[in-house]
């Protein structure tokens, strides 16, 4: 336990910050896993491989895909992989990269261009993938990618053609 709270917080306080921390984790998880068998079962099977399936399979199926999700969260957790913490890293700095640009360009400027959006995402992630594959840690790895992100957009819908008009 954190030495703040084994010699300055009382007992009592401790235990309800463990409570806090524990509930806050497994929220965390319960969101993830119904995500991801959310995504799977209704994105993936319904959408692509059985466009007809019924609800009640469907609704089977996402009992399954959870069950299993939580399963590979024990898994991965028993075997205490190092490495994902720099997988978070990565993929939080890749995530960052692509969106950021689109998403500040877009709620900000009506003069940016759907090319302008496509080459930041795609300019963004490039730039953070290369950086980290070259030896670059993570964070300034995506912090660059997502500067790249940022600044892509404007530059592009300069020089590319003129915006499309609406439909």
């Amino acid at each position: 336990m954190p030495e703040l709270l084994n010699h300055v917080v009382p007992e009592g306080l401790a235990v309800v910050i463990l409570l806090l921390i524990l509930s806050a984790s497994m929220s965390t998880l319960a969101a993830l896993v119904l995500i991801s068998s959310s995504s799977v079962s209704k994105d993936i099977v319904a959408g692509f491989v059985r466009r007809d399936i019924s609800d009640r399979a469907l609704t089977r199926l996402m009992r399954i895909m959870s069950t299993f999700f939580v399963f590979l969260s024990v898994a991965l957790a028993y075997l205490n992989i190092d490495s994902i913490v720099a997988i978070l890293g990565i993929s939080w700095g890749a995530i960052g990269s692509f969106f950021l640009g689109p998403f500040v360009w877009g709620l900000f400027s009506k003069r940016v261009t759907r090319w302008g959006a496509l080459f930041s995402a795609a300019g963004g992630l490039a730039t953070c993938l290369v950086l980290y594959a070259q030896g670059m840690p993570s964070p300034q790895a995506g912090t660059i990618g997502m500067l790249a992100s940022l600044a892509l957009p404007p530059l592009v819908t300069h020089l590319g053609p003129g915006p499309e008009p609406p439909s």
